[in-house]
């Protein structure tokens, strides 16, 4: 018997921005949330630590304008680039979850 799991990615594009409104900060927030106390890879690379709560919105122009927070590295936070890139979908927190 095998066991498939299926993991949802969604596009994603990173906003650049910062949100002194969460308490703690964005990516202790979003550890607090999944009741993580460790370290968390960035979701971006998947290569190192993150060390960011980045503020990213869905991709797609017909999807919900919210803001999400996802653990990314320094690097992948830093990217000025505009190009989205894919997260798994469990890994999205709507910021106005965290506040």
């Amino acid at each position: 018997m095998f066991f498939v799991r299926v993991i949802m990615k969604i596009a994603v594009k990173n906003l650049h921005k910062a949100d002194a409104s969460i308490p703690g900060g964005a990516l202790n927030a979003w550890k607090r949330y999944f009741g993580i106390t460790g370290s968390v890879v960035c979701v971006r690379c998947q290569n190192r630590f993150a060390k960011h709560g980045g503020h990213v919105i869905k991709a797609n122009p017909n999807a919900d304008k919210s803001w999400y927070i996802v653990p990314l590295c320094v690097q992948c936070n830093e990217l000025k680039d505009d190009n989205p890139f894919f997260v798994p979908a469990s890994s999205m927190v709507r910021v106005t979850a965290l506040s």
